[in-house]
């Protein structure tokens, strides 16, 4: 007896929606923690959240703290709406790849590239995806997943219609140099 091959995974067409735009930008940064810094109120705080909506030069943000005991994470990020009207809502996600255009201000900042979550209806899902390579002083696109990376999570086309990608810094402790970290673009393509 042969069985029909209908959504089972390997036998249907592979069809990627590369660099979607999000169309809203906002930030949180009740999470920020500078590890015993002398910063004070607004040190690791992200700001202009909404300037990730493009790759354009006009940057989100957030500045280390050179007397910081420990490594430090700036307050989150957060990336949406993006348009995934095309993928069917029955489609199986085999892939999702954030790409994060973004560059530290001085070398000697030791910020690093951060960490990425993903988020359906408000909810992280999955695994964070964490890069901890400092970043470089020219703005360059730094890639989180794949397109065969799940983030740990099993997603259909109906679930990645809310999606909304939250990143949050990282400052090394190693720094004698307060550098500041500015995010131009996060876009995202789906497998």
């Amino acid at each position: 007896v042969l069985s029909a091959p209908k959504d089972i995974e390997g036998t249907l067409a592979t069809v990627t929606v590369s660099n979607k735009d999000p169309t809203w930008g906002s930030l949180d940064n009740s999470v920020r923690d500078n590890k015993g810094g002398t910063g004070g109120g607004t040190t690791f705080n992200m700001a202009n959240a909404g300037n990730v909506l493009s790759s354009d030069d006009v940057y989100a943000s957030y500045t280390g703290d050179a007397s910081i005991t420990g490594d430090s994470r700036s307050g989150y990020l957060y990336a949406g709406g993006y348009d995934f009207s095309a993928v069917p809502l029955a489609a199986i996600i085999t892939g999702i790849q954030v790409d994060i255009e973004m560059k530290e201000s001085s070398a000697a900042g030791d910020m690093l590239r951060g960490e990425v979550a993903l988020l359906i209806d408000g909810t992280k899902v999955g695994v964070v995806q964490t890069d901890e390579t400092e970043l470089g002083t020219v703005d360059a696109y730094i890639t989180f997943g794949g397109s065969t990376s799940r983030w740990g999570a099993s997603l259909t086309g109906e679930d990645i219609q809310t999606l909304t990608v939250r990143y949050q810094g990282i400052q090394k402790v190693s720094t004698t140099t307060a550098g500041t970290c500015t995010i131009d673009h996060i876009r995202v393509s789906v497998t």
